[in-house]
């Protein structure tokens, strides 16, 4: 898998995901509690629509109290008029409380009418035929309903040239020993006012309402009350509330209140996809807007993670041309963030790869070439070696003791150099190189120098170069002065993981500028006059590293010099000593 396709994993499972989930859930309980909201704002408007229509009832029921327990009105009617004279009191006094009632308690059209066991009747809408009210079944029903009250809901008109149907409540006047029937009150209001106040005044909410009295309806919308009606009635026989109900394949809300006045049903339908018409094209808004920012989102993750990632492709290409073994390539690099670093550190390291692949040619070509010259060289000190050995037994036969100790330690260094395939040895093997040295000078120099050692043991199975630390001891004798007898201390120990060997010596220095002249010369190309110093300091660089090699001080106040060797500690193994034979 990519760089790229991992990071765009990465952004849809850590950014994308977590941020649509919490987008998601924060919508639906958003649109949850809109739906909450709602629901009880239409449960709100019912209600209202409830307090209405008992209202309108109740002032109907109020002016039918006002009229009948209204003296005069009862005294007209248990003496009825017989002179028109008394006839047109009489008219006059119901007139007056009629004006009375819709003054005080009706606020809409509502008809009055009143009638007295002698045939008179007295009305609000002015015609004196009372054929048509008389004939109705309700008023029927209302003479032998011993003075309660008959509400017809939704009758046809009574009226003449009047075609709206109304809502009438109909009662019998009776003395006050409630013995003797009086008259009927009938009192009647159009059914328009009754639709305004079911239909509800909200553009937004397509809801139906409609009132039952198990027999006739009332509703705003005849057509739809009729059919709503015959797939609700199971339900109407349950008790008050508002429950779901799935009418002609949608899911409404139904709610039912029972009328105390007038035992009707009340009944409202509020189809859901009406009553959550803005939540629905909201939720449609938001799902619109989260599937655009889902596709910018995944478009810019896109161009940022191969934005990112194209430098690291570029530099991934150059590498395989590396392994190809084009060693030219390089990579254009200006920014200056991890991934130009990146780029930098490899067009260096392609660079130094190159000028180590040269220096590493040269020097095998120089090492050949070395070999070659050592492999020439052996010609001639193998030719000395044996003319010593042959010096060595004549002085061993004619008992020169001093001459045989020269000829051995001379043997012993020409051997030593003779066989270069061992360039490591031990620093115990290293000190008899310097013995087999020290022997040989002190025949030349006499003993003007004391020779001290303080080797540690814990050093002497040591790695060191061979022929190393001899060229340190012969540098006090090329530049030491010893006007008097003078010391000379070789010693060994380890520091730090480090194994330091240093050669000590009190000699005065005949000219002082010349032991700055060998420490700075050591790190020199130039051919000094201590070309054995300068070998065993590179030699050492070129094994270990530039931190190892030699250094030449001198103590002013001591009036001595320090030529100390340091070297990585590394020990002889068997494997090295089986090497050497």
């Amino acid at each position: 898998m990519t760089l790229q396709n991992k990071l765009i994993i990465s952004f849809i499972l850590f950014i994308l995901l977590p941020l649509f989930g919490t987008g998601i859930y924060a919508y639906s309980e958003f649109e949850k509690m809109l739906r909450e909201q709602a629901a009880v704002s239409a449960a709100d408007r019912l209600h209202q629509v409830n307090l209405n229509m008992e209202r309108k009832l109740s002032a109907m029921m109020n002016v039918s109290n006002a009229i009948v327990l209204d003296n005069d009105v009862r005294k007209i009617l248990k003496n009825p008029p017989v002179s028109p004279r008394e006839k047109l009191d009489a008219a006059s006094v119901i007139d007056q409380k009629y004006l009375e009632v819709n003054t005080a308690i009706l606020s809409d059209e509502v008809f009055l009418s009143l009638t007295d066991n002698s045939g008179h009747l007295y009305s609000n809408w002015g015609s004196p035929d009372k054929k048509n009210l008389v004939q109705t079944p309700w008023y029927k029903k209302a003479l032998n309903n011993n003075g309660f009250m008959v509400w017809v809901l939704n009758h046809k008109s009574y009226i003449d040239g009047y075609q709206k149907k109304m809502i009438s409540v109909a009662l019998e006047i009776k003395d006050r020993d409630l013995s003797k029937p009086l008259g009927v009150l009938v009192v009647s209001e159009p059914v328009d006012n009754y639709n305004e106040i079911l239909q509800v005044n909200n553009r937004q909410i397509n809801r139906y309402g409609f009132v039952s009295n198990g027999k006739e309806l009332l509703g705003f919308n005849n057509k739809q009350p009729n059919l709503l009606y015959k797939e609700l009635k199971p339900l109407l026989k349950k008790e008050n509330g508002t429950f779901e109900q799935s009418i002609d394949g949608e899911k409404s809300t139904v709610s039912t209140y029972t009328i105390l006045l007038t035992g009707w049903r009340l009944v409202h339908v509020i189809p859901h996809s009406s009553l959550f018409t803005d939540i629905n094209k909201l939720r449609n808004n938001v799902l619109l807007i989260m599937a655009i920012s889902l596709m910018v989102f995944a478009a810019l993750i896109i161009f940022i993670s191969s934005m990112f990632t194209k430098p690291l492709r570029e530099l991934e290409d150059r590498m395989k041309e590396v392994e190809d073994g084009r060693l030219n390539v390089r990579i254009p690099s200006t920014s200056n963030d991890e991934v130009g670093r990146l780029g930098k550190s490899f067009n260096r390291m392609i660079t130094e790869l190159n000028i180590s692949i040269e220096k590493l040619v040269e020097s095998e070509k120089n090492r050949q070439k070395a070999k070659l010259e050592a492999l020439q060289s052996q010609i001639h000190p193998h030719f000395l070696n044996n003319t010593l050995n042959t010096i060595k037994w004549m002085s061993i036969m004619a008992g020169t003791q001093p001459i045989t100790e020269m000829l051995l330690s001379l043997g012993r260094l020409l051997d030593m150099s003779i066989h270069r395939g061992q360039d490591i040895i031990s620093l115990k093997d290293e000190m008899e190189n310097v013995e087999a040295f020290l022997t040989i000078q002190k025949y030349r120099f006499g003993d003007d120098i004391f020779i001290m050692k303080e080797i540690s043991e814990a050093t002497l199975d040591c790695q060191v170069p061979n022929l190393s630390l001899q060229p340190l001891v012969e540098n006090v004798y090329h530049h030491g002065l010893f006007l008097d007898k003078g010391n000379l201390l070789i010693k060994s120990s380890v520091k730090d993981d480090e194994l330091h060997i240093e050669v000590i010596d009190d000699g005065r220095l005949e000219h002082p500028e010349e032991l700055q002249s060998i420490d700075t010369g050591l790190n020199s190309d130039q051919p000094t006059f201590s070309i054995g110093l300068r070998n065993v300091h590179q030699r050492i660089q070129m094994l270990y590293g530039k931190e190892y090699g030699v250094q030449i001080t001198r103590n002013v106040d001591e009036q001595k010099t320090y030529s100390i060797m340091k070297l990585p500690v590394r020990r002889i193994t068997n494997e090295d000593e089986n090497h050497r034979y």
